[in-house]
């Protein structure tokens, strides 16, 4: 059982270390909390000094800053805010022997800046990664300041912060939740001497991990260098030359005298032998019993989804991890390598160009896994406890079942449930929890599309499978599963799936239900139906196309002159043909005697008017109408191939969409 502190000051907390103006804060301070520690820091080449303080808050104060840790208050007394102001917190932490005890997220700047509040609200837009700093001039935090006026400060700097929406990867231990234990195997398995691969999809926080696994190897003795493959300054070189950059890179990191091989020794002939010999060399200088080469996104240098067409089509793959895993077999390497990337298959491929494939049975593989409820509860309950936005219990259930631990669809569905709240803190029960629910899935597309969009784009067969069994073709999945067992284990690694008892379902329900709405796949569509799905598409598109029409026409045109300039654009009999006709009933929606083709004519013929408001090319729109004004074929009782269908179907939505 916690025990209870009081607001006051520790015995051993000196106030006359501190300046008269942060005495006066220090005392005011004492009335909330409970002051444990003081000290002083110098940070930068500029030597910029601070004196800080760690304070426990105390009774109200533990819900408003949604922690029973010690927070950390800097003092800057500088008259203009610096950003190395906001430094001094990681450095003080950085040297603390208990930073365990202290609060990680919610920070406490006083400063000496009229204008601190203006200035940090601009500094954190751009940084929505960054700690919940809670500014203070030193006249706002004094004796004569109310405890209402002091709460509202900490309530604006964390309410109006959403801790949910962080898209970008994680590079400190600031936000990051539930990954310790992978974190903690991979590292030991590395520090071994075994090499490793850690796969999942889209937004399962690969990058993030990479990073931790950096700082958790500085802990056994280790060093790290990470490799983004996707940059092309690393899938443009040749396997050679790569090699010879992250020798380089090795040196530069561990600032050791030694002179990495030149071209000539990395020529495609020497390139393996002198890589085990400058990476031994550099071990040795800089003192480290091991290195770890950390490969993002390994996709970009495999064959058949590299960036670049060495990767792809020739031996460079091959040939690189050859020299690889030389190096790791030598005597006493200190090499080893992470594996990190959305799809195994690089590993799991027995050969490649027909030789054997020197990652298969040379490392152990792993999928990101899912959060468990309980690291669900732990991250929705720090990140919206400090926005004053608390979960119950019966939505931090609902949470895990609807989005199936998926650390990333979590986080936004939180988001708008936070944005639904009209006043906080507030708590988040079923209601609240609905609204903001349904809000996320009209727009969820986009955010389960970031997710499984590389599936569609370089694993097809996986994708495939997923729009089988999302629109219940079962027969079809089940089907491609046998003929290809390793498709089903991906999908299950990647969380995106479950095995039951009497087959396979969904485990992220808002997955399943983008596949349900999708289209389904060609091959899936018999001929009356893509006939009849032709039809009605067309149909709607046609209406939608007369009201827009119209829209556009009232806008730019008196109303004595649109049915003129509408005619205007139809050939000489029609116009004759039409001319009784007003021009309401010409762009009737459901009953216009304008053909569709004409149609086309009045947008082509005033594309300035329409360009606007269709955000396509003239060339676009004329190519699309034409494609949908061809598909005519339920006039013609003809079938419907698939590239036909699939070309019908893609001008469709890019009109759809527009209108």
């Amino acid at each position: 059982m916690a025990i209870e502190v009081y607001p006051g000051r520790h015995p051993n907390f000196d106030i006359t270390n501190f300046e008269p103006l942060q005495q006066r804060v220090l005392r005011r301070m004492e009335k909330m909390f409970h002051l444990t520690r003081g000290g002083e820091i110098t940070v930068g080449n500029q030597k910029s000094h601070y004196r800080y303080a760690l304070v426990k808050p105390c009774g109200n104060m533990r819900g408003i800053l949604h922690t029973d840790r010690e927070v950390l208050v800097v003092f800057s007394s500088y008259a203009e805010f610096q950003p190395r102001s906001i430094d001094a917190f990681d450095h003080i932490l950085e040297q603390s022997s208990e930073d365990f005890r202290i609060e990680k997220v919610a920070r406490i700047l006083i400063s000496g800046d009229v204008n601190i509040g203006k200035k940090l609200r601009v500094l954190f837009e751009s940084r929505p990664d960054a700690p919940v700093v809670i500014p203070y001039h030193y006249t706002e935090f004094s004796l004569g300041t109310s405890d209402a006026d002091i709460v509202t400060r900490v309530r604006e700097f964390t309410f109006s912060r959403d801790l949910f929406s962080m898209s970008s990867p994680l590079r400190s231990e600031l936000y990051f939740y539930g990954r310790s234990n992978i974190i903690n195997e991979i590292t030991s398995k590395l520090a071994s001497g075994e090499n490793f691969g850690l796969f999942g999809l889209r937004r399962s926080g690969k990058t993030s991990l990479i990073s931790g696994i950096a700082r958790a190897l500085t802990n056994r003795n280790g060093a790290s260098v990470t490799i983004d493959c996707q940059s092309p300054s690393v899938h443009q070189l040749r396997w050679n030359e790569l090699l010879r950059q992250i020798a380089n890179e090795l040196k530069s990191a561990f600032s050791v005298k030694h002179k990495v091989g030149n071209e000539d020794a990395y020529s495609e002939k020497n390139a393996a032998t002198n890589f085990a010999e400058d990476v031994r060399i550099i071990s040795k200088q800089a003192k480290k019993e091991f290195f770890a080469v950390l490969f993002d996104e390994i996709e970009r240098i495999a064959p058949g989804t590299a960036s670049s067409e060495h990767w792809n089509n020739e031996r460079d793959f091959l040939l690189f991890w050859q020299s690889m895993r030389a190096a790791f077999q030598s005597t006493s390497s200190p090499l080893v390598y992470l594996i990190v990337g959305t799809n195994p298959h690089c590993i799991e491929a027995v050969k490649l160009f027909e030789s054997d494939n020197p990652l298969f049975g040379n490392v152990e593989k792993r999928f990101i896994p899912m959060f468990t409820p309980e690291q669900i509860s732990e991250m929705v309950g720090d990140l919206g406890g400090i926005m004053g936005v608390e979960f119950d219990l019966e939505s931090q259930i609902k949470l895990f079942q609807d989005f199936g631990g998926h650390p990333f669809l979590t986080r936004y569905a939180c988001s708008f449930i936070a944005k639904s709240a009209k006043n906080r803190p507030v708590t988040v029960d079923r209601t609240l929890y609905a609204i903001g629910v349904n809000h996320y899935t009209t727009e969820s597309d986009s955010y389960v599309e970031s997710v499984v969009g590389l599936l569609k784009e370089q694993y097809p067969d996986e994708h495939l499978m997923l729009e089988y069994i999302g629109q219940g073709d079962v027969n079809s999945f089940n089907l491609l599963a046998q003929q290809d067992p390793v498709l089903l284990e991906h999908l299950s690694g990647y969380g995106v799936l479950k095995k039951g008892l009497e087959g396979t379902y969904f485990n992220i329900g808002i997955v399943e239900r983008y596949f349900s709405r999708k289209a389904k796949p060609t091959q899936l569509v018999r001929a009356e139906d893509r006939l009849a799905e032709i039809s009605r598409r067309r149909n709607s598109l046609e209406r939608s196309l007369r009201s827009h029409i119209k829209v556009v026409f009232s806008v730019q045109f008196s109303k004595s002159k649109r049915r003129e300039s509408l005619l205007s654009k139809l050939i000489e009999r029609r116009r004759g043909d039409l001319s009784g006709v007003d021009f309401d009933d010409l762009l009737a929606e459901g009953a216009s005697p304008l053909y569709f083709d004409e149609l086309k004519s009045i947008v082509l013929g005033f594309w300035k008017e329409f360009e606007n408001s269709l955000d396509m090319s003239k060339t676009e729109f004329e190519y699309h109408m034409g494609v949908v004004n061809r598909a005519r074929y339920d006039a013609h009782a003809k079938d419907v191939e698939d590239h036909e269908f699939d070309k019908a179907r893609v001008s469709l939505s890019e009109l759809e969409a527009r209108l």
